[in-house]
Order: C-alpha cells, then sequence, then structure tokens
C-alpha cells in the first residue's frame, strides 16, 4: 500500500512538474524582469504625463485659434497660433527623449522575460507615443489653415478702411486721394484676400468668400469710374453722371450691411478643417491617456470589475 501511495503521489508531482509554466498563475516566474522594467515604466510615464498636459495646451490654442477667427479677432487669433506653435515644438522634443527612453527600455529588457502585464504596459505606452508623434503635425495644419483666414480677415478688414477713407476724400472733393486709396491700399487688399482664397478653396468652403469678393470688387470699380470721370473734370450732373452714381449706389447696396457675412466666410473656411484637425489632437490625448491610467491601475491596482448587481468593492 505504501509502494501504491508513493508511485501515485509521484505520478502527480510529474504531472504537476510537468505543467508548462505561465506568469498568470505563476508570476513569480517574470518577478525579477518585471521589476527590473518598472523604473522604465516610471520614467516613461513621467514623460509622457508632461506631453498630456502640453496636448492638452495644444488643443486649448487651437479652439482661441477658432473662437478669436469667429469673432473676426485676427491679432487674438495671431497670439494663439503663436502659443500653440511653441507648444508644438516642445512637445516635438518631448516625444524625441520619449522614443529615445523607450529603445532604451527594450534594449535593457528582454520581452520574453516579461510578464503579460508588463508587455502590455510596454505596448500602450509605445502605442501612446507613436500617436504624440502626429501632434506637431495636426497643430502645423491647423496654423496653416488659423494663419490664411486671419490673413484674409485682416485684408478684408483693412480693405473696409481703405474704401471707407476714399469716400471720406471723394465727399471732400479729393478725387485724386480717392483714386490713390482705391487702387492703392484697397486694390492690394482685395489682392491679398484672393490669395488666401486660392489657398483655402483646396479644403474648404468658399463659396460665400467669392460672392463677398465680387461686391467688393464691384463697388471698387464702381466708385473709380465715378472718380475718374470727377477727377476729370466731369460735371456733377447730367445722363452720364447720373449713370456712375446710380452703379455706385447699386453696388453699395448689393454689400453686406455688417459683419454677418465675414463671420459666415471665416466659418466655412476654418470651421471644419480647424475641427477635423482639434478631433484628431483629442484622440492623441485619449491614447495618452489610456496609457498613464493603465500604468497608474497596474502600480496601485483597481478594484476588480464585477457584472453582478451586489458587486462588493475589495477592501
Amino acid at each position: 500500500m505504501v509502494l501504491v501511495l508513493t508511485a501515485l503521489g509521484g505520478a502527480g508531482l510529474a504531472v504537476a512538474a510537468d505543467r508548462p509554466g505561465n506568469p498568470v498563475q505563476r508570476p513569480e516566474l517574470t518577478y525579477r524582469a518585471d521589476t527590473a522594467a518598472q523604473p522604465w515604466i516610471d520614467h516613461l510615464a513621467q514623460d509622457l504625463d508632461a506631453v498630456h498636459r502640453d496636448a492638452t495646451s495644444l488643443s486649448s490654442a487651437g479652439r482661441d485659434v477658432l473662437g478669436a477667427l469667429q469673432s473676426l479677432d485676427p491679432a487674438g487669433a495671431n497670439a494663439a497660433l503663436a502659443a500653440g506653435d511653441q507648444t508644438s515644438a516642445g512637445i516635438q522634443t518631448l516625444v524625441a527623449g520619449l522614443h529615445f527612453t523607450l529603445a532604451g527600455a527594450h534594449d535593457a529588457n528582454d520581452r520574453w522575460r516579461l510578464g503579460p502585464e508588463t508587455v502590455s504596459l510596454f505596448d500602450q505606452i509605445d502605442g501612446a507615443i507613436s500617436a504624440a508623434d502626429q501632434l506637431p503635425a495636426n497643430w502645423a495644419a491647423l496654423a496653416a489653415t488659423g494663419r490664411t483666414v486671419a490673413g484674409l480677415v485682416d485684408a478684408l478688414m483693412g480693405h473696409d478702411q481703405a474704401v471707407f477713407q476714399a469716400t471720406t476724400a471723394g465727399r471732400d472733393g479729393r478725387w485724386a486721394d480717392a483714386l490713390a486709396l482705391l487702387r492703392g491700399a484697397a486694390a492690394d487688399a482685395l489682392g491679398i484676400a484672393t490669395a488666401a482664397r486660392d489657398q483655402l478653396a483646396a479644403g474648404s468652403t468658399v463659396d460665400t468668400l467669392d460672392d463677398l469678393l465680387a461686391r467688393e470688387h464691384a463697388y471698387d470699380d464702381a466708385l473709380v469710374a465715378l472718380y475718374q470721370y470727377l477727377a476729370g473734370g466731369g460735371r456733377q450732373s447730367g445722363d452720364q453722371f447720373s449713370a456712375l452714381r446710380g452703379a455706385v449706389e447699386q453696388a453699395q447696396a448689393a454689400l453686406p450691411g455688417d459683419n454677418t457675412a465675414l463671420v459666415v466666410v471665416t466659418g466655412e473656411a476654418a470651421g471644419l478643417p480647424i475641427a477635423d484637425q482639434l478631433l484628431a489632437m483629442e484622440e492623441v490625448h485619449g491614447a495618452i491617456n489610456d496609457a498613464l491610467e493603465a500604468v497608474n491601475d497596474a502600480k496601485f491596482g483597481v478594484p476588480p470589475i464585477d457584472d453582478g448587481a451586489q458587486a462588493t468593492p475589495t477592501p
């Protein structure tokens, strides 16, 4: 009987010894490697947290750009763009450092020695760093649109100011001054606006902008024709004068009475492209946040998830 029990026990031990080890059921197999990897994970998480904070600032700058453009505040948009440029450059430096640290971590830690949780953490951190690589490009695309639209708004507002000065000169009988303003500052501003329109047409809706530019050109041309006639000694009466003045009045009546059209223009030109880049940046932000939460949960533990109605947290 003793011999039989010994044989059965030996067989059981043999079966147990023959069972493949796995780190889930036997974490002691990877304990040393996991412990050695932890400082690398902590270092990566610390640097990734800095990127997380800067990514939040970058998104905030992007929203400030859009808000300033919608408020027809090109100076405010340019200030937000400058702040975003600085943040984006900082992110690029941080992400380059993260790639360097991650490469060192992979060199120092054999992946096959690590437990599945540690491997998963490295994979999530790697994914978050790869996602963060896109932030400078996202910002560059947003900033390009923002600067073009800011330049457009500035040009159209400058055009209106030059035309106002020209009509003021015209009312004073200073025809030469009026023509100089219309052919100089006003025409230059419309040229800048038209160039901005051509840049925006590739990725934005410019129908309202095209209509606005056409109306502005028509008004300017009508004013030039009238002032040329008067500067050449034309009388302020008669059929020709009436026709020229009628053309000015008709063109003026076709212009927007306020800035509503310009607000629509900025919304069409900047709204969707900037929103797309902000969404892409938020997705990166989410990937970084998920990786940081995974590191925190692995380090400090989280209550188990129980699908039952009476789930009881672990004390």
